[in-house]
């Protein structure tokens, strides 16, 4: 069976979504709905069809279902976040992200040997985290929200979808805590200013702008540089580092809208001419 074109539609499908929608929430919504109706496809699939070799079953339990349903878990996480979060108070806000942090702390504190095999890039015990042949021996107690049946699981594989899921969430909060340390949400700088391109858009231009080191001579922080062209185009990024990640997998193009500004330039530039 062949999973590849799925995942790969489903992330063109994802950074769309994150493209067209500025509100964090309703972006949530959308991409785990599309993560869901992922999972069903490759759930549906399953039924009909076994897997001919183990190694075949392992790769999709451990490499193609986890996306979708560590996306699943990151985008309810942040959901909830985000509707639970003190709008006032910046002390209790702080306090929220951290007891939020802690959380994660303890979960790959007592999941350290599991995230360690993951992380070190093991595969002695593939067979038997990775098969449905162990799905009865699930450790992962809150599986059953994700899961849809014993043959499209195993017992490991919702646990590594949510150690994922995790390292995505903490670079998140980490992000939404250092923007309270720097005061970004306090009254100030007031710009009328609006980006109207896209999210994937204004993040290439920001890392172009500091890789070219055209601003404090590239000593500014990537974070700072980001917070300040947000405040001045009145747009919340979301999550810079994972957007430049995505930007990075893109098969070609991956600077054309940098690409894009040039052309636009000596076009205008050309036609003054004229």
């Amino acid at each position: 069976m062949e999973y590849k074109e799925q995942l790969e539609k489903l992330k063109l499908e994802l950074e769309k979504i994150k493209c067209k929608n500025n509100n964090i929430v309703c972006m949530a919504n959308k991409s785990i709905l599309a993560c869901r109706n992922s999972l069903e496809y490759m759930n549906r699939s399953i039924l009909i069809s076994s897997f001919t070799y183990e190694e075949d079953e392992i790769n999709f339990f451990k490499n193609i279902k986890s996306f979708p349903l560590s996306q699943i878990i990151y985008y309810s996480k942040i959901r909830t976040f985000e509707i639970e979060y003190p709008k006032v108070n910046i002390r209790k806000q702080k306090k929220y992200i951290k007891r939020k942090i802690e959380k994660i702390d303890k979960f790959n504190t007592y999941n350290i040997d599991f995230i360690q095999y993951i992380n070190l890039g093991k595969s002695h015990l593939d067979s038997l985290y990775f098969t449905s042949k162990n799905s009865d021996n699930l450790n992962f107690t809150n599986s059953k929200t994700y899961c849809f049946s014993p043959k499209f699981s195993t017992s490991h594989d919702a646990l590594l979808a949510k150690v994922k899921a995790f390292e995505l969430y903490i670079t998140y909060l980490h992000q939404k805590l250092n923007d309270l340390k720097n005061n970004k949400s306090e009254p100030g700088f007031k710009s009328n200013l609006k980006w109207t391109g896209s999210k994937a858009e204004i993040t290439e231009l920001v890392y172009a702008l500091h890789t070219c080191k055209v601003i404090d001579n590239g000593s500014s922080d990537i974070k700072e540089l980001a917070s300040a062209i947000e405040k001045l185009l009145n747009i919340d990024m979301g999550d810079i580092y994972r957007t430049y990640i995505e930007l990075k997998g893109r098969k070609k193009d991956r600077t054309k809208f940098i690409e894009k500004l040039k052309n636009s330039l000596i076009q205008r530039m050309d036609q003054s001419e004229e």
